[in-house]
């Protein structure tokens, strides 16, 4: 009878890496979310996950034998390990659920990807509702019970999965945030009129909420000049980089404080190397460029 331990080292090895690597599927919805969470305190308080052992992709091959443990552990210092999070923004609340968690290591971690996704109510129009949601988390209403800003609950959490705590190498290379937006729009836009920018059918779409309506606005109209022709972004593209400037802005004008702090909140996030936001996988450049040249 074969085992593992009967092929090549190069095999296992290979083996070991796409175990360790493995990525599963996140909830399709809110609805179909099987993961036991942790109650909520307080509006719009962060909801993780019950962390159990099968969350950790390296675990039947760390308690196999001491040969496939050793082995193991040699192909995670030597793997840029990377992690994927998927987050459901549901109610103002954030449901996380790790697809990719190879192991908790004492360090570094070459890169953490954060997907966003949200869900909105039926008469809610998607895009407003995602950049309502934005505006929350960066204002804070939603979260006024919570003790830490709801990206920064995040990213500890991330921390307290992942990584070990007392490490020297306790550091994250990339902690790169995608907003998930994709075939979520069509059925928006194609409710909007297609009339100038003015109309009331458009404006309507973001109700009451002025300030969203005056941040669309100044970015859908601002003139950019790629070769030498003003051209505007088109509709969609626009309602994206919103939602992406709002998530930066999040992050560097709330987040970042903490990085000033004195003790092991200001070490967890000075340990961050950088971090990245991005709509549909597109920054903030590729979007205007990938507009901007069609």
């Amino acid at each position: 009878m074969h085992s593992l331990l009967s092929l090549p080292r190069e095999i296992r090895d290979q083996i070991i890496e796409q175990v360790l690597l493995f990525r599963k599927e996140p909830p399709q919805d809110p609805a179909h979310d099987n993961e036991s969470r942790q109650d909520a305190i307080g509006q719009g308080a962060l909801r993780p996950p019950t962390i159990l052992p099968s969350t950790y992709n390296a675990l039947g091959l760390l308690e196999t034998n001491i040969q496939l443990k050793d082995e193991t552990q040699s192909r995670l210092e030597q793997l840029n390990l990377s992690y994927s999070l998927d987050v459901m923004v549901v109610d103002n609340e954030l449901w996380p659920t790790w697809t990719c968690c190879p192991s908790r290591v004492p360090g570094p971690i070459d890169t953490v990807n954060v997907s966003l996704r949200f869900f909105s109510k039926g008469n809610d129009p998607y895009m407003v509702h995602v950049a309502r949601t934005c505006w929350a988390i960066l204002q804070g209403r939603k979260w006024t019970n919570a003790s830490l800003h709801p990206l920064a609950e995040t990213f500890l959490h991330i921390r307290d999965v992942c990584l070990q705590p007392g490490s020297k190498d306790a550091k994250i290379g990339a902690l790169c945030f995608n907003a998930a937006t994709s075939n979520r729009l069509d059925n928006t836009t194609s409710s909007a009129p297609s009339e100038p920018l003015s109309s009331v059918g458009l404006k309507s779409l973001f109700g009451k909420h002025r300030s969203l309506w005056n941040s669309f606005r100044s970015i859908h109209q601002y003139q950019f000049a790629s070769t030498g022709e003003a051209r505007r972004l088109e509709l969609v593209a626009s309602l994206k980089i919103m939602v992406l400037l709002f998530l930066q802005e999040a992050w560097e004008d709330e987040c970042t404080t903490y990085t000033s702090y004195v003790g092991p909140l200001g070490s967890a996030f000075r340990s961050v190397q950088d971090v990245h936001f991005a709509v549909d996988g597109q920054n903030l450049e590729q979007l205007t460029s990938s507009v901007l040249s069609t």
